[in-house]
């Protein structure tokens, strides 16, 4: 920076509003915004202040020479100051900012901000008017919960994505009130707690208000996931009470994103129930198909076994009545015929009372079921034949070998 002769010094920002200016400047601005918000014909420029003084707070605060000054009582005062503000992004910067510093500083002076100590214009006030900051922390959360005017809820708005803003906004917002109280109490345990304004039971009922709100939001937000996860015929065993139904109704109006997000839960998870049926009911189709298949391959193949059993019981009946020397030939027929029954490896019938074997010795066979000679003798595999077919028409037989 340059100094008025014009040569250059080493100071910075930090050092320039460390000399007393931001204290001046954050002292002025606070009352300023005061008075904006309780004299109307100000109100045009509410916003403007608002920003201006948030600025100075954050620069404060990023700055390690500036930081006592916003650990003072007159910079904690003046963040709070931005605390009734309409706009959101203003509050939930004021809100980290006063985290920051009661998380950060060393040698914070919360209990002046509670008990209302201090040495400026503003301090003589009582400790109840200077306990407005616990109110003042928990009016955020009743705006971040959607009630009173200047609540903000996600159904104003017919945007989504603006919607989810909101809500995620005010869930941060939430977060950040909770932690000041948590720090501002666990900083101010030796402060007396009538003075702090921990005694007077206002924390404790507050407290325990949002986080029966909470508690009956999550038990609806359950409730609709299971409705919407269920089919008609589930909806109707239910028997749903009337105050969940209207639990439901004033959820999807106060908040209909976070109602729109359980119900497109609830019915993904009926979506994939219903996907893992369909696909078991497949496998069980399936599987009777198959079972239905093999049991009527297995009684086609006992029926072949049977026809053959029957042949060569018929000639070895005719053989039993022959003597001589065609009793020889007849058991040396039956001889091939058992060698080849015992070397089939697959039986065809087809429509012209025709049989066609395979065998592991290399070839096939066609036989003529009324006379049971084999009328045709299929060679050229080099290999066991294991599979035979007929043609549509019957007249071709198709072979296949390893």
């Amino acid at each position: 920076m340059l100094n008025i002769q014009g040569t250059e010094t080493k100071e910075t920002m930090g050092d320039v509003l460390n000399k007393g200016i931001l204290h001046n400047g954050l002292l002025y601005a606070g009352k300023i915004l005061l008075k904006c918000r309780l004299t109307p014909s100000m109100f045009n420029h509410l916003e403007m202040i608002e920003r201006t003084t948030l600025t100075l707070v954050v620069l404060g605060c990023r700055e390690k020479v500036t930081k006592n000054v916003i650990a003072s009582n007159i910079g904690l005062k003046c963040i709070t100051t931005l605390l009734p503000s309409a706009n959101m992004n203003v509050v939930k910067v004021a809100l980290e900012t006063l985290v920051c510093t009661l998380q950060t500083h060393g040698n914070v002076q919360s209990d002046l901000l509670l008990t209302g100590g201090g040495d400026d214009a503003t301090s003589n006030t009582s400790s109840k008017t200077n306990n407005n900051i616990l109110r003042s922390l928990f009016n955020v959360l009743s705006r971040c919960l959607g009630h009173g005017d200047n609540g903000w809820s996600s159904n104003t708005t017919k945007d989504k994505a603006e919607a989810t803003l909101i809500e995620q906004t005010t869930l941060e917002m939430t977060k950040l009130v909770l932690h000041s109280i948590t720090l501002l109490s666990r900083q101010n345990s030796h402060v007396d707690s009538m003075k702090s304004g921990f005694g007077d039971g206002f924390v404790c009922t507050e407290l325990f208000d949002l986080a029966n709100v909470f508690v009956v939001r999550k038990n609806t937000a359950i409730k609709i996931i299971q409705y919407y996860s269920l089919d008609d015929i589930g909806r109707a065993r239910l028997h749903e009470t009337a105050e969940t139904s209207k639990l439901r109704d004033v959820l999807s109006k106060e908040r209909p994103h976070l109602f729109t997000l359980c119900k497109n839960a609830g019915m993904k998870k009926r979506q994939e129930r219903d996907e893992k049926i369909n696909k078991n009911e497949k496998m069980e189709r399936n599987d009777k198909n198959e079972e239905v298949g093999l049991r009527g391959t297995i009684e086609r193949l006992s029926s072949e076994l049977l026809i053959l059993n029957d042949l060569v019981s018929g000639h070895q009946t005719r053989s039993n009545g022959l003597t001589g020397r065609r009793k020889r030939e007849a058991e040396k027929v039956m001889e091939e015929k058992q060698s080849a029954a015992n070397d089939i490896t697959e039986q065809l019938f087809n429509a012209e009372m025709k049989l066609g074997t395979t065998s592991l010795s290399g070839h096939g066979l066609i036989w003529d079921i009324r006379s049971g000679q084999s009328i045709m003798k299929l060679m050229g595999h080099a290999k066991p034949v294991l599979g035979c077919d007929f043609s549509p028409v019957g007249n071709v037989l198709a072979t296949s070998s390893v």
